[in-house]
């Protein structure tokens, strides 16, 4: 018995002694502005802000090994927080009929998220409650992590 311990042990140290272990990670920030958001195209239920932009770091390699991570900069906050990322969005109503502030505020849940393939990252702001989202009105600042 302790001939057969003595020989597992010894192939569980060869085999673990074999492995290696080459992480590579990138990292990119990427400044979106207001005129970076493009509206979707489809119906009003599925309406969404998206910004889409190239990054070669994206490879087959991480697709079929590895992972891509996301985090957004609340600036007041100081922080940098994962996507996906629920905020209250706060506006005022206004009436239909004359265009003028109603002096209510309303809140809706919007989500930040983020979509990836090869070659390609892509932002997405979308409304929960399935409506057109409002116009992003400053930069927001993004950090895309790549690992493989």
């Amino acid at each position: 018995m302790k001939r057969l311990f003595a020989i597992l042990a010894v192939v569980a140290g060869l085999g673990l002694g074999g492995c290696t272990f080459d992480t590579q990670i990138y990292t990119k920030d990427y400044i979106i502005t207001p005129a970076d958001w493009k509206l979707s195209e489809g119906s009003v239920l599925d309406s969404y802000l998206y910004a889409s932009f190239r990054n070669e770091s994206i490879t087959r390699g991480v697709i079929n090994n590895g992972n891509v991570s996301v985090s957004v900069f609340i600036p007041n906050e100081g922080t940098w927080t994962p996507l996906p990322y629920v905020f209250p969005f706060e506006y005022q109503v206004v009436d239909e009929r004359t265009g003028q502030p109603t002096g209510v505020t309303n809140i809706i849940p919007e989500v930040i998220r983020f979509d990836w393939a090869e070659g390609e990252i892509t932002f997405i702001i979308q409304d929960l409650d399935g409506g057109i989202p409002y116009a992003v009105s400053g930069d927001l600042t993004f950090r895309v992590s790549i690992f493989r």
